[in-house]
């Protein structure tokens, strides 16, 4: 179905012979809509206009520009979209648009980057005082360019989103855990020195671990509260249309029996998810659910609440800081939060470690463990895509 092209920068212009005349800019409401009213001409002796709209990749909040989508040149293009020219001496118009194919994918790209800055926001923003994230999201993303993956840059401060052979414009759970990145990289620890790897593999650095396994929960957390089918699950999906990669945070220790450790990112995003969501799993031994069950349901506010602390965040010195699961479990426990056995038990069936929030110590040990116109105009248009 269509879906609203919500929050989008629209502009309203006039042909001239020499430069266009811009008349007014809105961003368009959360159902589409959007409106202009003017009055003008065209100049002595000319009472006609030659209007347009110009849709802009760019989505705002309120004045803030909240992430704008771009080309993949050297240039760096936001793409804007133009309208028909309509001849007009005065009166009311109505201009639809219905964005198919690359322009769709554009603007749902945007789509998913302004929604997991919402939730962000929504979480309680940083520790540290910043209520909004206070930066925009530079995406790139030109079909047929050549990026055959996603991946956030901490050097430009920009996310490029797969154009070529698996496309992953329609992928908002990628697009979301690559926006955690740019988070991580703003509010977070950040130490993720990045390079290749698989999501089940065993990882000997723990802070790449680590900062692989928080996107990957943080677009489930997300799309559990937009009412997304299938809100638990990492999805990436292929070229036609099939998983590629499918994996289930709620069920990870029944589905991943072997994979039980800190040092897999889907462990550490397993026992995330399980900290924040109100299911009561038991823990799977044998193949038959077992007790103990984590009862928790702390909501993703106290995880992100962690996350951005300067316990955690800011937990080395000015040189270096140690942003590993270990660490985040200790940051817990010396910000005084739950360590009771259901949240204990939120851990250890993800990630292994008994009594893991027993105590300070007992988190410093797990660490020790893991080391290893004249005229009015009105315009009320509906945008989608």
């Amino acid at each position: 179905g269509l879906v609203p092209v919500a929050n989008a920068v629209v502009m309203m212009r006039e042909e001239d012979t020499l430069f266009d005349d811009q008349y007014g800019e809105v961003a368009t409401g959360a159902n589409g809509s959007y409106s202009f009213s003017f009055c003008d001409d065209d100049g002595v002796f000319d009472d006609e206009l030659e209007i347009y709209v110009r849709l802009r990749a760019e989505l705002k909040s309120g004045s803030r520009t909240v992430v704008e989508v771009e080309d993949s040149s050297y240039i760096d293009e936001v793409y804007e979209f133009d309208s028909n020219v309509i001849d007009t001496e005065g009166g009311s118009y109505t201009i639809n648009w219905d964005l198919e194919g690359e322009r769709a994918q554009i603007f749902n790209i945007a789509d998913a980057a302004f929604q997991a800055w919402s939730f962000w926001n929504e979480s309680g923003g940083d520790s540290n005082g910043d209520a909004i994230f206070d930066e925009a999201a530079e995406i790139h993303f030109e079909p047929g360019y050549g990026d055959t993956g996603s991946y956030y840059s901490s050097t430009w401060g920009e996310i490029t989103v797969a154009d070529t052979g698996d496309l992953d414009a329609w992928d908002d759970g990628v697009i979301m855990h690559e926006w955690g990145h740019m988070a991580d990289d703003e509010y977070g620890c950040d130490d993720n020195g990045g390079g290749p790897h698989n999501i089940d593999q065993f990882l000997t650095d723990l802070e790449l671990a680590w900062g692989e396994a928080y996107p990957d929960y943080y677009q489930s957390a997300i799309r559990a509260t937009r009412s997304y089918t299938n809100a638990s699950f990492y999805l990436d999906m292929t070229a036609m249309g099939t998983p590629g990669i499918s994996e289930d945070l709620e069920n990870y220790d029944t589905n991943k029996p072997t994979l039980i450790a800190g040092n897999y990112e889907l462990a550490i995003a397993a026992m995330l998810w399980d900290m924040n969501d109100g299911n009561q799993d038991a823990r799977v031994v044998a193949g038959m659910p077992q007790d103990p069950r984590d009862r928790v349901a702390h909501g993703h506010q106290m995880v992100q609440r962690v996350y951005t602390d300067p316990t955690f965040e800011s937990n080395g010195d000015v040189f270096d800081d140690t942003c590993t699961l270990w660490v985040y479990l200790q940051s817990w426990v010396d910000m005084n939060l739950p360590t009771d056995a259901p949240t204990a038990e939120a851990v250890t069936k993800n990630v292994g470690p008994s009594n893991p929030l027993q105590n300070a110590v007992a988190g410093a040990g797990a660490v020790a463990a893991d080391a290893g116109a004249a005229a009015r105009f009105e315009y009320q248009t509906l945008a989608e895509y």
